[in-house]
This record gives structure tokens, C-alpha cells and sequence, in this order.
């Protein structure tokens, strides 16, 4: 019942639609008006009249009925005026390619429903297909309506005064400078024929000096009249019109001549083209890879060479070699691919060790040190650990420390050697984290000459302790900052430290 009443409405929409054409038609001496209702077609409308005034007396597929139909949908065509299309929608109904069209003035909904007049579908397809015929054409309507921004705005002087003329993409600049003048009110021929080319041609010229000029793909230098000229091929441009061009450029305009040379020049630029095109594909192609292993392994007799890459994985290169050869279903399978994986695994070792043993460590810095009157080089390489180089520095140094110092080293001296040096390692390396610098510029570094007075062993928790070495002449709230820094600790224990380094200063 709901679709009845939805086709009773669409019918009366079109009963009630505007008259937009009535031609007299005399039947038997009685003048009657065959009219043409927007939303109708020719055929339609014709077929209305005929039913109206009992033309169908030998049925719609008689002979003489057709020929009648077609005789009034022809007047009509002829005495109605040409509309202009406003929207084409090309719609497919049952694998049938037809086009939905909405004329000037003529509104989305009758449009629609003259359309739906003219397809083969029932009526209750034709209610379904309503609604997104409508949305369909409303949106073609708004985007075919909506307002364009001009490509440029040109400002001129017209008879003294300032003038705008806009440019949009894909418009003709003549026709955009006729409506120019239009819009300007002139009428007069004469001034037309001044103007409108005028106008155009500034258009065109913006148009021209906006255009990207066409990228260069070959440049030939050749010989023509004893003078070097180049060759140019650009993109967009065949090899026949460049060599023509080039011919033109250089006064070779004899038939004979162009017939002689282009042949020669279109070759040239294919050659060079394709030369080009070789040459950038084998600028962006990836570089082989060069196996970091290869070695031969016997496959039913047959030597066949193993590669592995580095970075890919022994166990993945084994069976991809195996499957290679055919040998997925072998029963020694899983055995092969173990065994041929340790060997790749021992050949990539033995080729990374002799990598490290070719190639010479180099030392994060140099520390050129001061100790006992003698000058010494320590050498900080970036895996070492700062307190294991200082001892085993004084350590091995011990005998000519003892030297230097005329006296026999003792236990609190060789401390003093390995807290400063770790000390000055430290300082190094943290401000070489800091400052994000890969080497740092040895400075001369002088030994403390005041005797150790005290080690305080400062408590870090987790298990974790330091220690603060304190000198003769040292500053205590220094000596507590650069502890504090050097190991992360928050700045307010500052304070605490140096109250402990004047206790223990107070039992000396």
C-alpha cells in the first residue's frame, strides 16, 4: 500500500508539471492542443495526446499508430526551443548505458522523473532508484555549480582607470576577453577590435610566463655551417618534432634537405633517450650484495657454492640452499641444514676476526700525565673501564714512580696514583658525554703534591660504595660538588658531605 501511494504521488507530480509547449492540432475540424509538460519526453507527451483523444483505436504497436506518434513527437521537436544542458549523468540500468540530463531552468525533481519515465525497470524499481537519482544529480549540480577561483587576477588601465580581469584554468583567454569588455559596457565594434585582442594577449602571456618550461631529457652538441649548435630534445616533445625544430632553428627549411637529415637526428635523440634511460636505471638500482661466505659444498656429486650474506640467518641460508637443490624431502634434511649452518657460522667468525685483527684499535683519548717528575702516555680506549686502567697503570709503573720520588712507594701513594688517574678519567669521559665530542683534546695533567689525608667510603645504597678520596690543601665543598656530579648524586648532599670531611678533619 505504501508503494501505491508513493507511485499516486509521482504520477500526480507529473500530471500537475508546467505546460512548457502547446501546439493546435486540428482532429476531425476540432483544433485540440497537444502540450509538451516539463519532465515529459516527445515521445511521451505525443503518446498523452493520442490516449486523450482516442488516436490508438488499432493498439500502440499498429503501423498507423506509430507513424502518428512519430509525426507529433516531431512537431514538438521542431517548435520546442533548444535547452541547455546543465548536467550529464551517465547511469547504467540493466547493462543499458543511458544518461539522467537536467536542462536549464528545469528543477533536480523533474529531471529525475522524466528519466525514470524512460527506463526499463517496474514501478517498484523506479521508487527505489528515486531517491539516489535525486542525491546523485543534486551532487553533480553543486560541484558543476559551485564557485571556481580564478587561476590569476590581471590588473590593466582602461581609459585611465583600474581595471581586474580574471584568468581560469582551461578558459579560453579570447572568450574571457570579450566578457571583459562586456563587463565594461563596450559595444562598439572599433573598440572591440582593439581591446578584446589585446586583453587576450596579456592573458595569454601570463599564461605563458606561469607554464613550467619542459624538463631538458637530451642535449647533443653538433656541427652545422662550421658552428657548434645543441641539439635539444625536451619532455613532451617527440624526436621527430625536436629535430624539426632544430632544423628550423638553424634555417634548414629546403624539403630536400629535412627529408636528408631528419631521419639521422631522430636516431640520434632515440639513441641518446634510450641511453639516458640506461643510465638512470642503473643509477637507481640497488648495488649487488657481495656474500660475506661462499664455499663449495658436493650436492649428489656436484660441487655447488654456498653464499651467505651478512645479516641474514646461517639457519634460513642453509635451507634455502637445500630447497635450491632439490633436496627439501632428502631424509637427511634437518641433519644437513644444522651441519651446514655451523659451517657458515665458523666461516663468518673466522671472516670477522680477521676483520678486528686487521684492523688497529684506536684510543678515545691520549692522557699525557705528569707523575713524580716523569712524563707518561695513557691510553683510554672506548670499552675500558676507567678504575681497572688506573690500577693497572700505577701498578706497572710502580718502580718508576719510586724512582722519581727518591723514596720507597707506599701503599697510601700507589692509592693516591690510581684515585687521581680514575678521577681524571672520569672527568674526561663525563665531559666528553656532555659536549657529545668522539675525541677530546689530551690536556697536561699535573700530580697532586699534597699528601692523601683520608678516604671517606660514601654509601650509594643498593649495595653500592665509593670512594672520596680527600688531600692536604683540598676544598671541601669542591671536593663534595665534583663527588656528588661525578656520580650522579642529587646537589643537596653537598652539604652533608662536606659536614663529614670536617669530622673526620676534626680527629686528625
Amino acid at each position: 500500500m505504501q508503494l501505491s501511494r508513493i507511485l499516486l504521488l509521482l504520477s500526480s507530480s507529473l500530471a500537475a508539471a508546467e505546460v512548457l509547449l502547446s501546439v493546435p492540432i486540428q482532429i476531425n475540424g476540432n483544433a485540440m492542443n497537444l502540450e509538451f509538460s516539463r519532465g515529459q519526453t516527445y515521445e511521451r507527451a505525443a503518446l498523452s495526446f493520442m490516449e486523450s483523444h482516442n488516436l490508438l483505436g488499432d493498439g500502440i504497436e499498429s503501423a498507423s499508430s506509430q507513424t502518428v506518434l512519430a509525426q507529433l513527437a516531431s512537431v514538438l521537436r521542431e517548435r520546442d526551443v533548444p535547452k541547455q544542458i546543465i548536467v550529464n549523468v551517465p547511469v547504467t540500468i540493466e547493462n543499458t548505458e543511458a544518461t539522467l540530463t537536467l536542462f536549464q531552468d528545469e528543477a533536480v525533481e523533474d529531471a529525475v522523473l522524466r528519466f525514470l519515465q524512460n527506463v526499463p525497470l517496474t514501478e517498484d524499481d523506479k521508487v527505489q532508484a528515486h531517491p539516489q537519482l535525486l542525491e546523485i544529480l543534486r551532487a553533480k549540480v553543486a560541484e558543476a555549480t559551485a564557485p571556481r577561483e580564478p587561476l590569476f587576477t590581471l590588473e590593466l588601465t582602461f581609459d585611465d582607470q583600474p581595471v581586474a580581469v580574471q584568468h581560469f584554468d582551461g578558459a579560453d583567454p579570447f572568450v574571457e576577453a570579450r566578457a571583459f569588455a562586456a563587463s565594461l559596457g563596450i559595444t562598439n565594434e572599433g573598440v572591440l577590435e582593439n581591446v578584446v585582442p589585446a586583453v587576450a594577449a596579456a592573458i595569454q602571456k601570463r599564461i605563458d610566463d606561469l607554464r613550467v618550461p619542459n624538463k631538458e631529457l637530451v642535449s647533443v652538441p653538433l656541427t652545422v655551417n662550421d658552428q657548434t649548435v645543441m641539439l635539444v630534445h625536451f619532455e613532451g616533445s617527440t624526436p621527430t618534432q625536436s629535430a624539426m625544430t632544430f632544423l628550423q632553428q638553424n634555417g634548414i627549411t629546403d624539403a630536400a634537405t629535412i627529408n636528408a637529415y631528419l631521419p639521422t637526428l631522430v636516431e640520434l635523440i632515440d639513441n641518446q633517450v634510450a641511453l639516458r634511460a640506461q643510465e638512470a636505471t642503473q643509477e637507481t638500482s640497488p648495488p649487488r650484495r657481495e656474500p660475506m661466505v661462499s664455499f663449495p659444498l658436493s650436492v649428489n656429486g656436484v660441487d655447488q657454492v654456498c653464499e651467505y650474506f651478512e645479516g641474514d640467518s646461517p639457519d634460513v641460508t642453509s635451507q634455502l640452499f637445500l630447497e635450491a637443490h632439490g633436496m627439501t624431502n632428502d631424509p637427511n634434511y634437518a641433519a644437513y641444514v644444522e651441519k651446514i649452518s655451523n659451517l657458515i657460522r665458523q666461516r663468518a667468525n673466522d671472516v670477522l676476526a680477521a676483520k678486528a685483527a686487521a684492523t688497529p684499535r684506536e684510543p678515545l683519548f691520549t692522557l699525557p700525565l705528569l707523575l713524580a717528575n716523569q712524563n707518561f702516555d695513557l691510553a683510554y680506549f672506548a670499552e675500558d673501564d676507567p678504575a681497572a686502567v688506573a690500577t693497572q697503570f700505577c701498578n706497572a709503573q710502580i718502580n718508576a714512580l719510586a724512582v722519581g720520588l727518591d723514596h720507597k712507594i707506599t701503599n697510601a701513594d700507589l692509592e693516591q696514583c690510581k684515585v687521581y688517574l680514575f678521577q681524571t678519567i672520569t672527568k674526561i669521559l663525563d665531559q666528553s658525554a656532555t659536549e657529545q665530542v668522539v675525541e677530546t683534546a689530551p690536556t697536561q695533567a699535573e700530580a697532586p703534591t699534597h699528601a692523601l689525608l683520608f678516604t671517606l667510603d660514601i654509601d650509594l645504597g643498593d649495595g653500592k660504595s665509593v670512594a672520596l678520596p680527600f688531600h692536604q690543601g683540598d676544598d671541601a665543598v669542591l671536593v663534595a660538588t665534583q663527588f656528588c656530579e661525578r656520580n650522579g648524586i642529587d646537589a643537596d648532599n653537598v652539604q652533608l658531605l662536606v659536614d663529614e670531611i670536617g669530622n673526620q678533619l676534626a680527629t686528625l
